[in-house]
């Protein structure tokens, strides 16, 4: 996984890219994927899903989803995330990861 290194609550402009690979550790070429949805799981334990995209066209394995309001990044604590994708020959989900969102002094 690759995330900012401190996110912040109500940041916009964040990317969460994933490389998606197999058991052995190998790229899988996602050019073919019909669903990328990234899930989230909260500090609260309220779970979100947003739906992602290729970053480039898919065949280097990697995805992403980057925050567009300043609500999607809402609360301060570790939060989870996990990818779901649909290829031609099956589904899979990616290993969970985790990641801090920061508190911040004051908004603007």
């Amino acid at each position: 996984m690759s995330t900012p290194v401190y996110p912040h609550i109500g940041d916009i402009g964040t990317v969460f890219r994933v490389t998606i690979k197999n058991s052995d550790g190998a790229i899988i070429d996602c050019s073919s994927a019909t669903v990328i949805r990234f899930s989230f799981l909260k500090p609260t334990g309220i779970s979100v899903s947003k739906v992602g995209s290729f970053y480039t066209d898919g065949s280097d394995g990697i995805v992403q989803w980057i925050t567009s309001e300043a609500t999607d990044l809402d609360i301060k604590g570790l939060w989870l995330m996990q990818v779901y994708i649909e290829l031609d020959d099956g589904s899979w989900y990616t290993t969970k990861d985790k990641f801090n969102v920061n508190s911040n002094i004051a908004t603007y």
